[in-house]
């Protein structure tokens, strides 16, 4: 099976996938990878595109992608399915609300109180 260009461009730092195959044999459990792609405009061998990195999603459960570094421009996905899988669904979720890191608040927490230390 081809690799899947989303021909929708994302910004979110955090997407989910599910993915469903009626053909599926019970024991398997890997569904497709997934890269992430940024139009760098630099040309190299007439590629204008950078694969920042590569994650896998999973058969029949939700798999959850954070992105925690995010270059300050929207990407695509381009998505490779084995080729043992005849029929794949594929859902896509991507959440826009806010993302709170609870490891930045803790660190402002120190940072706030160390003047105080002896």
């Amino acid at each position: 099976m081809p690799e899947i260009l989303m021909p929708i461009q994302l910004e979110a730092s955090l997407i989910t996938f599910y993915a469903t195959s009626q053909s599926a044999d019970p024991r398997w459990k890997f569904a497709a990878s997934v890269k992430r792609k940024y139009v760098t405009g630099l040309t190299v061998g007439g590629n204008p595109n950078a694969v920042v990195d590569s994650k896998r999603i999973f058969l029949n459960q939700f798999s959850l992608l954070r992105y925690p570094v995010n270059f300050g421009s929207s990407y695509s996905l381009l998505i490779s399915v084995p080729f043992w899988h005849r029929q794949i669904t594929l859902y896509l979720w991507e959440y826009t609300g806010p993302i709170i890191d609870t490891s930045e608040q803790k660190l402002d927490l120190i940072l706030e109180r160390l003047p105080d230390l002896p």
